[in-house]
């Protein structure tokens, strides 16, 4: 419903937040392990439609209330992690901006037999993008126009045992996707949900650093549709490697094995592909610092992948790159997604992963910094006629502790979004936060917020925001 005042979108804010702090409170006294974080705030948004710059726009201000609650119980042999947010959002005047959306993880652990096997259970809610180049949400503030819900579950068998200088360890992941279209621009007929099996067996030496090793492992992903309008999507892979130490620090690595090929079928499965790579690890001192490259021959033919490690008091540094086949359901049911709208569109149409990864995390007496960047391509090479899809960006985050009861934030982030054949767009957004606590556990938030994009959909936005936060 339109709200005609500044009052009634904060009236109603507010509101909203009194009946939560209510219920979170009788909450707290029943579950043992239960946290919650309240905010309820207001927004000042220079250009809420996100026009392009030149023409007429107008602002306007919001009531946003976005509570997490959660609950966490932790045994011997079993784990519990629940959480659940809502991020409802009031405007003053824009029609068709309000919305509230629902985001939750759940995670259950039991160690059936310990040092042997272990069930895991998990599902989540989350949102992405419906429209890779379509018109941007901003943090959530924008409505959900452009966004579909996505839940998804799985139930994981886990199998390790340690034979002395050897271990057997392996899963079998059985899970579902499904997608809510109700507030997507596209069409429900362009995506399906889906059903995964991804399956994981190897059986080697336990340690790998500085002595000789082995290892056999075999891999396989299936996802099922279930319509006869979309081929299902099968991969296998067998692969043998050894390691042999060359000095105190190196290992010289060697693998071989086969592989399906599925730019030939990407629905069979088989063994029809042979593979090979060769590389080296080193394992730096004390063991605060690993590095691992190898280059090889694949079914699409060369191939590389990397990963790095160190970690320092102060410092740690990560990074990788990987090549592999998969599908975007098989991705979203390994993966704890961030409470936002997703990094990739949902698709069903396997593809290549080509994706390079690093972080940087400092951690002073006062002072924390966090960045990262990212590089990933899905490469359709099972259906030719699709565009590729590119997506790189860089992150990065600075709190700086003022006193013992303020801080200081800035964040920034960039991203370049590519599809061939259809456009691409630059992004980056930037913000200023400062947070005081006012109580034992209550803080108030002042912060600054601008989005700026260009190509597809460009738009220049800047908010101003005032929250209250309280922590239970």
């Amino acid at each position: 419903m339109q709200r005609n005042s500044v009052s009634r979108a904060v009236a109603a804010c507010l509101c909203l937040a009194g009946t939560a702090l209510t219920a979170s409170a009788y909450a707290a006294v029943d579950q043992d392990g239960f946290h919650a974080l309240l905010k309820a705030g207001v927004y000042f948004i220079d250009n809420p439609f996100a026009v392009p710059p030149g023409q007429p726009k107008h602002s306007d201000v919001t009531g946003r209330f976005s509570p997490e609650l959660g609950y966490t119980h932790v045994t011997d042999r079993t784990e519990i992690d629940l959480n659940y947010t809502l991020d409802a959002v009031q405007y003053a005047s824009s029609d068709g901006l309000n919305s509230a959306q629902h985001q939750a993880i759940a995670k259950a652990l039991w160690k059936a037999l310990p040092e042997w096997l272990s069930l895991e259970v998990n599902a989540k809610r989350f949102q992405q993008s419906a429209d890779p180049l379509g018109r941007s949400r901003l943090d959530g503030l924008l409505g959900d126009t452009n966004a579909v819900d996505v839940t998804a579950a799985s139930f994981v068998p886990r199998l390790r045992h340690e034979f002395g200088h050897t271990t057997l360890q392996g899963y079998y992941e059985v899970s579902r996707t499904k997608y809510d279209w109700k507030n997507a621009l596209l069409a429900p007929t362009q995506l399906r949900d889906a059903n995964d099996q991804n399956g994981y067996a190897a059986f080697g030496t336990t340690r790998d650093d500085g002595a000789f090793s082995w290892k056999v492992a075999a891999e396989h992903q299936r996802t099922t549709y279930g319509t006869a309008a979309l081929q299902p999507f099968q991969y296998d892979k067998l692969n043998a490697q050894v390691g042999v130490p060359v000095g105190a620090r190196w290992t010289a690595l060697a693998a071989v094995g086969v592989e399906t090929n599925i730019s030939q079928s990407s629905s069979k499965g088989g063994l029809d592909s042979n593979t090979w790579e060769v590389g080296a690890r080193w394992n730096g001192p004390q063991g605060k610092t690993r590095l691992e490259v190898a280059v090889g021959e694949r079914f699409f033919g060369k191939s590389f992948r990397a990963e790095f490690i160190r970690e320092a008091k102060l410092l740690t540094l990560k990074g990788s790159y990987l090549e592999t086949p998969t599908t975007e359901t098989a991705r979203l049911t390994r993966a704890v997604p961030v409470f936002a709208v997703g990094t990739d569109t949902p698709i069903n149409d396997p593809f290549l992963l080509k994706q390079a990864e690093f972080s940087a995390t400092l951690n002073g007496s006062r002072t924390s910094l966090t960045f990262g960047g990212y590089d990933q391509r899905r490469q359709f090479i099972a259906t030719p006629l699709r565009g590729d899809d590119t997506r790189r960006g860089l992150t990065g985050r600075v709190v700086r502790h003022l006193s013992s009861r303020m801080d200081l934030a800035f964040d920034g982030s960039w991203t370049q979004v590519k599809v061939d054949g259809s456009g691409q767009f630059k992004e980056a957004e930037g913000g200023l936060e400062l947070s005081r606590e006012v109580g034992r556990n209550t803080a108030l938030i002042l912060g600054a917020r601008r989005w700026h994009r260009a190509g597809a959909e460009p738009f220049k936005v800047i908010a101003g925001y005032l929250q209250v936060a309280m922590r239970f």
